[in-house]
This record gives structure tokens, sequence and C-alpha cells, in this order.
């Protein structure tokens, strides 16, 4: 049985069907590319998992359960994980602070909790910063505080939305290493980024959404070589999925 089944998932918006009967099966210890063009649905299907939209049809079953009609938070105690594409922490709270009230959800005492957020932020190359405030944080750490916030949960599922998003080659470079060593640890993941030749490269599977519809699945040498790929999302250029 796969960590996580989606059957049938389909999300409607008034008129616009934003998932439409989307199928996805992701194992434990998976790292899953997931990419599409703007608006193809991908944030909305990491919204729908994690139980900030209710799917209009279809079931979502994590480690064998249903977790449909589930709220957020019940949905993060068994396991689950998100970050944003646009990181909101909070301004007024310090890199530390924002990190342990994340790590209170799951974690049993104070204790633990300030534990588990000191070990984090040095997991991910904080800890200097941890009295610091969000707004002064270069973009690069925002990303690393909201990856932060998100481990403090400690998850089994890991989604990751465009964490990649507004960095340097050499700030990439770092975050793809933080998201290999993440991996490597057990944690499950699935990552949606617009960096194709880092998510053909870090992906074991990748899926690819086009309208809300799942128009290809497979190992991304496969995947990068579908001709509905090229013409939806990846134009006339195909990518070498052994890229960097």
């Amino acid at each position: 049985m796969a960590m996580l089944e989606l059957r049938g998932v389909t999300k409607k918006f008034g008129g616009l069907d934003a998932l439409k009967d989307v199928n996805l099966d992701v194992e434990k210890g998976e790292l899953l590319g997931l990419i599409g063009p703007n608006g193809s649905g991908k944030s909305t299907l990491f919204s729908v998992i994690t139980g900030y939209y209710h799917p209009n049809g279809g079931s979502i079953v994590y480690n064998g359960e249903n977790i449909v009609g589930l709220k957020p938070f019940q949905i993060c105690r068994k396991g689950i994980a998100r970050t944003f594409q646009i990181v909101k922490p909070l301004p007024s709270m310090s890199v530390l602070d924002n990190v342990l009230i994340a790590s209170f959800m799951r974690a049993g005492s104070t204790t633990a909790s300030r534990k588990k957020a000191y070990e984090v932020l040095e997991y991910v190359g904080l800890l200097g910063k941890k009295d610091a405030m969000p707004t002064g944080l270069t973009i690069s750490d925002r990303k690393r505080l909201e990856i932060a916030r998100a481990l403090a949960l400690n998850p089994q599922l890991l989604l990751l939305d465009e964490v990649l998003a507004g960095l340097n080659p050499s700030e990439t470079d770092h975050a793809i290493e933080l998201i290999r060593s993440i991996h490597r640890s057990g944690t499950t993941i699935i990552m949606v980024e617009h960096v194709m030749r880092v998510i053909m490269a870090v992906s074991q599977k990748i899926m690819v959404l086009d309208h809300g519809e799942k128009i290809a699945e497979g190992e991304p040498a496969n995947v990068a070589q579908d001709a509905r790929v090229v013409k939806a999302y990846l134009g006339s250029e195909r990518v070498d999925a052994r890229s960097n």
C-alpha cells in the first residue's frame, strides 16, 4: 500500500475545474516532482491534500486512512506538513519563536518543543539567527525558515511548494542539498518547482498537471521526452534529465 493514494480527486471553483479526476500514488520514502504551467492546479492539489480545500470528489488515503473531511490541524498531526509558495512568517516574532510555535503542534511539552526548534534551526543553518526578526532575513533565509517551520512538525510526508523560487544559483545549490538531506533522513517529499533542470535531477518520479488534469507520470527521463509535456509546458527545448 502506498503512503498516499489519490483517486479521482476533483476540485471546482465555481465553473472552473482546478483539479479533474486526479489519481496518484506516492510510496513511502519517495521524492516526487510535481510540475505544470502556472494555474495547472499544483498548489491547489497541496491545499486539498492538507485539508485547506475540500475536494468536490474523490478520495485521499494517507497511511490507509481516508483523510478527506479532516481539518488541516488534524491532517498535520497525522504527519503531513507543507510549505507555501509565498512565505509568511510571523513578522513580530523571532526566528526561534516562529519555529517554536510550529513545534508545539506535535511535541509533547514545552521542553520538547524548544529542543525540537533548536534542532531544526541548526539543521537548516539558521541557529545563528535564532534571535533575528523575519523581516530582516534574506529571501534565502526566509525560505529556510519556511522549511524549518514545516520540519518542526516532524512530518512523514513533506509538501514543498516552490522553495527554490527567487534564489540565486549558489543559494539554489545549497537549498537542493538541504532537500536531499531531508529526503535521505527518511521523509517522503512531494516537490513543486519551476526550475526544471533541478526537479528533473532530484526527483525519482514526476507527475505533470495541465489545466487540472494529469497528463504524464513516470521517471524523469521519460517525462521529459513525453510529447504532451513538451507541448504543454517544456516548450520546444526538451529537458535533459541528467542535468545538474
